[in-house]
Formats: C-alpha cells, structure tokens, sequence
C-alpha cells in the first residue's frame, strides 16, 4: 500500500453518498478524503486531534488547497490516499496527497493543503507544539528546526 516518497497511506472506498449519478467520486469529496487522511496520519504518529483540539492544546485548520485531477475516482474503488509533510513551519506545515486507486501507479489526483496550528480560544494561529513538531519531522525524517511561515499571521 506504500507509494514511494510516502511513508503514510490509507485506504478507503469510494462509496454511493459519495458520487453523481453517474457513479463518479463528487469533486468535492476529494478534500473530504485529504481530512481523513490528516486525520488518520496524526493517529499513525501517536497524536489524536480530536482529542487535543477538545482541550485547546493543539488543532489545525485549512487555510490553503490546490488540487489537480488527473482522472475519476469511481463508485465502490478503493482508493489508497498516500500523505506526506513536505514543509514544517512555525505554525503552519504543508501536506501533500496523491489519491490512487488501490494498485494503479498513475495518481487519479494530487492535492497540497496547508494547514495552520490553531488556538480556538484566541481564534489565531500558534506556534506547533514542539513535541508535536518533533513526532512529525521524525516520522518524515526531515530537519527538525521550523522553515518559517511564509503567511500573514498576527505573530
């Protein structure tokens, strides 16, 4: 289930709420799926977010998203969603995603979201947890020191 470069996938199927008439994934389930799999990476790492959201220590939000379709994901597919952290900053790291269908090498789409560590009580971004920062630089084996944030922020 590995995808060279990507030491993150998950599976899923593409199911009937999911697509048009036509059986044909929506565009817009796309980043529906990019969620789970953020979601799923975090847990792979030791790290559930919902539960460190509820307590305010840390939780992300999407703030940017490009997203490239290269063919249609079809009712009842599996799909592999590969993840990777390809950017680590201050407070803001980037993620890209290559959805397959199970066993294909040609990606059906690419998509690179940015997501901001957030703080829900001020209602502006923060600096990642270091202990947060560290888990996912050496889940990718980056560098551990922050690149930094290249958007406006109130800091």
């Amino acid at each position: 289930m590995s995808r060279p470069g990507f030491r993150f996938s998950h599976r899923l199927r593409v199911r009937w709420s999911e697509c048009d008439p036509q059986g044909i994934a929506f565009n817009g389930v796309f980043l529906s799926w990019m969620e789970v799999a953020h979601a799923e990476y975090f847990r792979n790492i030791g790290i559930s977010l919902y539960t460190l959201a509820e307590s305010n220590t840390f939780d992300t939000i999407m703030v940017k998203v490009g997203l490239e379709f290269h063919a249609p994901a079809r009712l009842d597919d599996e799909i592999d969603l590969h993840l990777r952290v390809v950017r680590l900053g201050d407070s803001s790291f980037t993620m890209e995603c290559e959805v397959h269908r199970t066993g294909e090498p040609t990606p059906l789409a690419r998509i690179e979201a940015v997501y901001v560590s957030y703080d829900t009580a001020q209602e502006r971004s923060r600096p990642i947890p270091e202990d947060i920062r560290r888990l996912m630089a050496q889940f990718e084996e980056m560098e551990q020191g922050p690149v930094p944030d290249d958007l406006s922020s109130d800091d």
